[in-house]
């Protein structure tokens, strides 16, 4: 009871609601390892704790690489010092595009549309559409109108054919959003 008044004491103390927040995890540079999601968690992290010094923002990064991205990290800051130029020097930005140019997979788009091609509605046309957007997610120049006709193709066929039946919806959005209104009635 006494540590109940005393969390409500502070409680009532404090203004904003404190959150508790987890560390982003380690990056080790693996080859199916997605470093512009880890920068994006770790971007995040920064939103969060409202750090916006870009020193600290470099080394606190640098702090949670391990293996071949440490070792990488490791080589350039060696050499940068030797010719002058200190690690604090990086800017939040130089690091995010050197770390994305060094383990972004070269071949990540290619992959990425041939996964689309082959991908299926399994189950539910949510889980089919959450499935077609983290893949999509790698293809930056997927235009509306090839959306629409991978995420068509991927469909059960009952549910094309009543699309289809329907009217074809000429957007993306609105083909995902009479998907699963037809999914759920079917």
């Amino acid at each position: 009871a006494m540590k109940t008044l005393l969390a409500e004491k502070q409680d009532s103390d404090d203004s904003k609601i404190r959150l508790r927040l987890k560390e982003p995890d380690c990056f080790y540079g693996k080859h199916n390892e997605n470093v512009d999601r880890w920068l994006f968690i770790v971007g995040q992290y920064f939103r969060a704790t409202k750090e916006s010094e870009d020193q600290r923002k470099v080394a606190y990064a640098g702090s949670l690489l391990r293996g071949n991205a440490i070792a990488w990290w490791e080589m350039l800051v060696l050499a940068s010092e030797a010719s002058g130029v200190p690690e604090s020097a990086c800017t939040w930005e130089q690091f995010k595009q050197m770390i994305t140019q060094q383990f972004r997979a070269v071949n990540r788009s290619r992959h990425a549309r041939n996964k689309l091609v082959n991908l299926k509605q399994r189950n539910s046309v949510s889980n089919y559409f959450a499935e077609f957007v983290a893949t999509a997610f790698y293809i930056t120049d997927l235009s509306e109108a090839e959306k629409i006709d991978k995420f068509f193709r991927g469909l059960k066929p009952n549910l094309q054919q009543w699309i289809v039946v329907q009217g074809m919806p000429d957007s993306f959005a609105a083909l995902v959003a009479k998907a699963e209104e037809l999914d759920s009635n079917i």
